[in-house]
């Protein structure tokens, strides 16, 4: 069985001395405590549960380490903007930990995935929820919330564990709504064993013509299950029809 895992992190800004408020060059020496992970919020994909976890529940060594727990078990982890925000910013902290690499996981930038099949105005998150008709981020005060977090206010951490976990049912739905387009690189039918969706393991589909390659032609399927429609072949030696070779005269 493939596991996936959703998830989002928030962070807390660097807090530094500097002397105006435009056009800043902060150096090394203006820097008072560095920038850090403040809470991060998963789920398993079709799973009800979603996890959280901050810096105002517990240490910051166990709310890392129970997210690495949770990465080392997963085949796929999904997130919007992910790979160059949330996985990176993880992995900083894991190194600074002692901790080697979580477990390889194939990993799903849902907005690279997004900008590589579609042409749309916005690459946010907010945006795509919109136009998708997918129910929209949870509303706060912008950086007043980050601020009230850092003072460790309960009424500023409620909210960002509202906001932090909204986060990660949204990424869901926009993983659902997205996956015909995604190319996950895991094969969902060789794990199972059976002919099935390759992407998101759905039993049902119909017969829509064949792939042809240079040397075989390929029974073709399209994934019927809602929200999905996946092209993909068969593999199976029934399906496939050998190309004959007709040697030159």
């Amino acid at each position: 069985m493939i596991k996936t895992l959703i998830l989002d992190i928030e962070t807390r800004p660097l807090l530094g001395y500097h002397w105006a408020l435009f056009d800043q060059n902060i150096s090394l020496g203006q820097i008072k405590e560095d920038d850090a992970i403040l809470c991060w919020a998963a789920k398993w994909l079709g799973e009800e549960d979603v996890w959280f976890s901050s810096v105002n529940m517990t240490t910051e060594r166990k709310m890392l380490r129970e997210i690495y727990e949770m990465m080392n078990e997963a085949d796929e982890i999904v997130g919007w903007n992910s790979n160059k925000f949330d996985i990176r910013w993880l992995n900083g902290q894991f190194a600074l930990q002692g901790w080697g690499p979580p477990a390889p996981a194939k990993k799903v930038d849902l907005m690279l995935a997004m900008r590589r099949s579609f042409k749309l105005a916005s690459n946010k998150l907010d945006y795509f929820l919109t136009r998708f008709g997918i129910p929209n981020k949870v509303e706060h005060d912008g950086f007043s919330l980050w601020v009230g977090c850092m003072n460790g206010e309960k009424e500023a951490w409620d909210k960002m564990e509202e906001y932090n976990v909204g986060d990660v049912l949204r990424t869901e739905a926009a993983y659902l709504k997205l996956l015909p387009w995604i190319n996950t690189n895991i094969n969902r039918s060789a794990v199972s064993k059976t002919l099935c969706c390759p992407e998101c393991g759905g039993g049902k589909y119909q017969n829509r013509g064949w792939h042809h390659t240079r040397t075989t032609s390929y029974r073709r399927h399209q994934c019927t299950s809602v929200g999905c429609g996946h092209w993909f072949r068969s593999n199976k030696a029934g399906d496939i029809i050998p190309t004959v070779m007709v040697p030159i005269p």
